[in-house]
């Protein structure tokens, strides 16, 4: 069996709205350890083996305060999407300390929610604080793609599903 293969097995993708872990209140990340580094490096590989953007603990199971992310210059199209690539890292504790005023619609689809896709008002810009894997404190400031996605994964953290915040259906399916 591949690595990949025994990671689902582990920590399988978490789905549905009535799902109690999606909808469960996160821990917050008081013990930064090798356990901590060893599941954000799980996290990692299954986003990329899910062909996701960013990833949740609690959307493979473990209701803690952790997000894995990549960044992106613009939207990624999978085609090309090494040129629009910009970074990855793992957020721990992530909180949304300031906000714009100005929303904009979000077009978001989620791996938690198969077959979902709405629109979705978000803050255009975010600022959130967080640790790195190694407890450093950080402070970034998200824009337009990475600012809706960095939402919608703390929104995760918090139990709240981008269906919750449905404004309308999107025509692709």
């Amino acid at each position: 069996m591949r690595y990949i293969d025994k990671l689902k097995v582990f920590y399988p993708l978490e789905t549905w709205k009535d799902n109690k872990i999606l909808r469960a209140w996160w821990e917050k990340v008081t013990k930064f350890d090798d356990d901590l580094e060893e599941f954000s490096e799980i996290l990692m590989d299954l986003l990329w083996e899910y062909d996701g953007v960013w990833l949740a603990a609690p959307q493979i199971g473990r209701n803690i305060a952790v997000i894995w992310t990549t960044q992106w210059k613009k939207m990624p199209k999978w085609k090309n999407a090494d040129k629009d690539f910009i970074w990855e890292t793992v957020l721990v504790n992530p909180v949304i300390v300031e906000k714009s005023d100005e929303l904009q619609e979000s077009e978001e689809a989620c791996l938690s929610l198969p077959w979902e896709q709405w629109f979705v008002e978000r803050h255009q810009w975010v600022v959130v604080e967080y640790q790195d894997i190694k407890w450093k404190s950080k402070r970034q400031k998200y824009n337009w793609f990475n600012a809706c996605v960095v939402q919608h994964e703390i929104d995760h953290l918090n139990w709240i599903l981008f269906t919750d915040k449905m404004i309308r259906e999107s025509k692709k399916k």
